[in-house]
């Protein structure tokens, strides 16, 4: 669950963009792995007059040189369709919760490259830190509030690629949603629709597994 706020008041209409490797730790639409002509696991949607919207998702798996993370790009638009606002961050997860997932039969490719603790990651911030509810066994939301506006966290070009278009993508990602059709895309799903979305402005993000 993600809360868009500016100055505390909630901001409909933020397109907002994610992106994140699958279990594998692989990205798609990433020349250098060969997956660009796939999308999964990456996707936007606006937010609406309440300023909320949903992602469903997996839980990324690890590569070599950083900790696990979500990329986030947040856009708004005036009138005439120029961008007014425009910047990109990303979150993470706790160490004890990657701990945790990063045993699970599903990940076990992306182990060999599993290098980098938030501790050790150059980009990490406390203050970007997800709070996941759940477990490895149902699947997990995780919340965090985003105030505008963001604070810029850089990337590196291998998995900087914003996904273009909303959408729900396919690939190769492992599927780990015990009651989606495609949980293997950052899926967008219509505002209102779980009872765990709380009351204005909030992105319900879940991690699922089988």
């Amino acid at each position: 669950m993600i809360t868009v706020t500016k100055d505390d008041v909630p901001v409909a209409g933020v397109r907002l963009d994610t992106w994140f490797a699958n279990a594998s730790g692989i990205y798609s639409g990433v020349e250098a792995e060969n997956t660009v002509d796939e999308d999964y696991l990456r996707g936007w949607q606006l937010t609406d007059e309440n300023g909320q919207l949903t992602f469903d998702g997996i839980f990324p798996g690890a590569y070599s040189g950083r900790t696990i993370h979500v990329h986030f790009r947040a856009r708004i638009y005036d009138d005439s369709g120029s961008v007014t606002y425009n910047n990109t961050t990303q979150l993470f997860f706790s160490q004890d919760i990657i701990d945790e997932v990063m045993i699970l039969d599903a990940y076990q490719d992306a182990v060999t490259n599993w290098d980098t603790l938030n501790s050790e990651d150059s980009y990490y911030t406390d203050e970007n830190l997800m709070t996941l509810t759940g477990d490895t066994t149902t699947g997990f939301v995780a919340t965090y509030t985003i105030e505008l506006p963001l604070t810029e966290t850089s990337q590196s070009s291998s998995d900087s690629t914003v996904p273009s278009s909303p959408g729900t993508g396919s690939g190769s990602a492992p599927d780990m949603s015990s009651n989606s059709t495609n949980s293997t895309s950052a899926r967008p799903r219509c505002p209102g629709t779980r009872s765990r979305i709380l009351t204005h402005c909030k992105i319900l993000f879940e991690f699922l597994r089988s």
